[in-house]
């Protein structure tokens, strides 16, 4: 899984490459290479929070503060806006009011939930 600003993808990893010398030679077989980067469905990213990301299990979750939601990520199934299951607004005002603060995301797995707070140390954009 790739987060970037404006972007949520994957890449493939872990197939084999081959190629062949000039003059029908040898084939070569490289494991370790990456693969094509493949977009998740949606306008999502993790804007300048890296400091959100939490990850419990097989999920994932994550601010994207540019679009005022907190995501998540089960498996490799797109990333959900559960900020909009009834706090829309909450999250969306305070990631609008509060762009530059930290928003510091853990799993609990004693509540079984992802919690998110927030604090007034400003994030350095260079």
């Amino acid at each position: 899984m790739v987060l970037q600003e404006n972007k949520v993808s994957r890449v493939l990893y872990g197939k084999n490459l081959l190629s062949d010398s000039v003059g029908g030679g040898s084939i070569v077989s490289i494991p370790e290479v990456l693969g094509s980067q493949i977009p998740y469905p949606g306008e999502w990213g993790i804007s300048n929070n890296p400091e959100s990301f939490a990850v419990w299990g097989d999920s994932k979750w994550f601010t994207d503060q540019r679009r005022g939601v907190v995501l998540q990520m089960n498996g490799d199934a797109e990333p959900i806006p559960i900020s909009d299951i009834g706090m829309r607004d909450h999250f969306r005002d305070l990631m609008k009011n509060q762009p530059y603060d930290q928003k510091l995301g853990a799993y609990d797995p004693d509540k079984n939930l992802y919690t998110l707070a927030y604090n007034d140390d400003s994030i350095h954009l260079s």
